[in-house]
């Protein structure tokens, strides 16, 4: 059992929090059936926080199960498919339609749609 020091901005207090990994189902945009397992820290009372050090970090792994069950490709293929294709970001991005900085931002994994 994992358990680590954080400060809470949210309470304005540094508590002792225990690791939970929750598995559950969820909705991601057109799939309402998706199981993730969600990554959580629990306080002395019982509640779960979000990964305090990466709040965004179950929305990520939202994401990536909905685009593995999708099909989708991800961000590091992407990347992997424009560089085979001897392409730089401003060239595939022109030929896909959507500005540069969208595609750096699809293929860092800091923009989901």
């Amino acid at each position: 059992m994992t358990q680590r020091q954080f400060y809470n901005p949210e309470l304005d207090q540094t508590g002792l929090y225990t690791e939970v990994w929750q598995t559950e189902h969820i909705q991601v945009k057109d799939i309402q059936d998706l199981v993730v397992t969600n990554h959580y820290w629990q306080d002395a009372a019982g509640e779960l926080w979000a990964d305090f050090d990466d709040p965004m970090e179950n929305v990520h792994r939202s994401f990536d199960t909905y685009r593995k069950r999708k099909g989708y490709l991800t961000p590091n293929q992407i990347r992997q498919l424009r560089e085979d294709l001897h392409l730089t970001v401003r060239q595939m991005a022109t030929a896909l339609g959507i500005a540069p900085s969208s595609l750096t931002q699809i293929e860092n994994n800091q923009r989901w749609a």
